[in-house]
Formats: C-alpha cells, sequence, structure tokens
C-alpha cells in the first residue's frame, strides 16, 4: 500500500471533495475527519496500537502549607494530582500536617487544597506523594503491567477494592508479592494508574497498553498511524462525510471495507475490541483482601 503521510489539511480537503462543498453548518470538516480517525483505530486492536511505557512514582517537594478554617492549602510545584486523588504529605516541619488525604480542588499545577479539621497553623518542607500514577496522554486501555527489578506480581482488580483498602487503612496482603492495580478517569478527565500497595518513591512501573490517535487539531498535525492505513483512513473520512450529509453509503464505503479487509490480514490481529481489556477485573480480589466480606457500608 501507499506510504503516503495525510495532513489534517490534506483530510478535511478530501471530506469537501467528496461533499462537492463544506459539511452542513452543524458539523465540520475537521470534525469528521476525526471522528473517521477515533472510528478506524477503534475497530481493532491493531498490532500498532500496542505500545510501551515506564512510569516512576515520585514524591515531590512542598514549598509551604497552610491550614485555615480546615482547609489545608499545599503549594508544591507540578503535583500532578486532581480532585479527588489519593496523596501522602510526609515531613512537614509541623507533622499536624502529615498524613493520607484525598485532594478537595486542584486550582492550578502549583497548588491543591484537602480538608483537615484541626487549628490553624502554617508550615514549611516534606514531600507530597501523589497515590496514583498519570497514564500516557495516548491511553486507551491497559494490558499489562509489571513492577521492574523485582518478584512482586501486578494482578487487576477492581477499583473499590483497591480505594476501601487504602481508606481501611488494610495491613500488608496476605501475599507481599502481589500488588493490585485498577485504572480510573480522575476529576479532570486524564486516564490514572491506582495501586495497592504503592510502590515506594523511585520505584519503576512497565505498562503494555493500547493507545488511542490524538484528536488533529493544526492543518499540519498527521494522524499517528501507520503510513500504510493512510488511505484507508482517507477513504473513511469521504465515506462519513456523505453518510452524514446524505444518509446514505456511498461508493467509498465499499473501497473503504476492502482496504481494512487487506490490513486485518496483514496486521494479524485476531479480536476485535469489545468493552474493557480481557482481565480487566478480578472478581476474586476482593474477597482476597476482605476475606471476613466487610460490608462497604
Amino acid at each position: 500500500m501507499s506510504a503516503h503521510q495525510y495532513s489534517f489539511a490534506a483530510l478535511k480537503n478530501a471530506v469537501e471533495h467528496a461533499l462537492g462543498g463544506t459539511p452542513d453548518s452543524r458539523t465540520s470538516s475537521g470534525d469528521i475527519v476525526n471522528d473517521a480517525l477515533a472510528a478506524l483505530a477503534a475497530m481493532r486492536p491493531w498490532q500498532w496500537r500496542k505500545r510501551t511505557a515506564i512510569l516512576r512514582t515520585s514524591a515531590k517537594s512542598i514549598t509551604s502549607v497552610s491550614r485555615t478554617s480546615s482547609v489545608v492549602t499545599v503549594t508544591c510545584p507540578s503535583h500532578g494530582v486532581s480532585a479527588g486523588d489519593d496523596v501522602e504529605i510526609a515531613d512537614v516541619n509541623d507533622s499536624s500536617f502529615n498524613g493520607r488525604f484525598v485532594v478537595a480542588t486542584s486550582p492550578d499545577s502549583s497548588t491543591f487544597t484537602y480538608y483537615q479539621d484541626k487549628s490553624n497553623a502554617t508550615s514549611t518542607g516534606g514531600t507530597c506523594t501523589p497515590l496514583a500514577l498519570a497514564l500516557p496522554n495516548d491511553f486507551s486501555s491497559l494490558l499489562s503491567v509489571v513492577r521492574q527489578q523485582t518478584p512482586t506480581r501486578c494482578r487487576p482488580c477492581a477499583l473499590e477494592t483497591i480505594l476501601r483498602a487504602r481508606r481501611d487503612n488494610l495491613e500488608f496482603p496476605p501475599d507481599p508479592y502481589i500488588v493490585w492495580y485498577a485504572v480510573r478517569h480522575d476529576a479532570a478527565g486524564n486516564w490514572k494508574l491506582e495501586m495497592w500497595p504503592y510502590p515506594a518513591s523511585g520505584t519503576s512501573i512497565i505498562i503494555e497498553y493500547l493507545m488511542m490517535p490524538r484528536a488533529l487539531a493544526q492543518d499540519d498535525d498527521v494522524p499517528d498511524i501507520p503510513p500504510a492505513f493512510m488511505p484507508a483512513l482517507k477513504r473513511l473520512c469521504r465515506a462519513l462525510a456523505v453518510a452524514e450529509e446524505d444518509e446514505q453509503q456511498g461508493p467509498d464505503w465499499l473501497l473503504f471495507n476492502q482496504m481494512v479487509a487487506t490490513l486485518v490480514a496483514e496486521d494479524g490481529a485476531v479480536q476485535p475490541i469489545i468493552g474493557p481489556a480481557e482481565g480487566a477485573v478480578s472478581p476474586s480480589a476482593d474477597d482476597y483482601l476482605y476475606p471476613e466480606k466487610i460490608s462497604m457500608e
């Protein structure tokens, strides 16, 4: 297949060429292109969507903390937390600030707040450790997690199990060589990896995941897909454009389906993506960590 690369501008031109002009005012050429890009990527777990990344746990240095009317404001440049995240505060000069808390607000990248029912005070020093790892910007679904250079096994479980164990201050699990993990969205819409027990600062976590190409924005943006998929993407842009305007499947659909059949055969993918990645939830994790089945209420 052709190794030609199409820019965002070229793909928008293809949409308008198929329509003989600009789309209906309720949509745009750019929207149609990005819809086509997302649809093509999501059709299957294409081999090119598999990525590997190394995440590292780290403690961030706190500049200052202040507590006023039970609201603690932490100044910690590049803290990386959002509202609802768990965070551990340690080694502040005034130890009354130390502990594990839920972030209440995160107005910017340098400050966040949490609630603590204690008297007003200010202090400096210490560290802030986010108890979740930010996943790559192109993350779509998780395939595997490995903790580097340890015999620890990483197993998936329900997010509620991790949050419950953390809030209950559950002691180390029955098997000290197991780390449980789950994926969630934070308040800002970013993907986070939750782990319990949370690895010590400086630990490397290797993940394999399926990526989703980011939406195109600038005219010179190029889709993050292999060159061999470019002609199929262009054809799908044209097909979607006509389908949205005329509510019918034109000849571009036939050509697109023929191209995709060849791409599937060459890719070697055998199973389309339906729902979460296989093994994303372990139904036995809660029983394993909570053998007494204590009610979450």
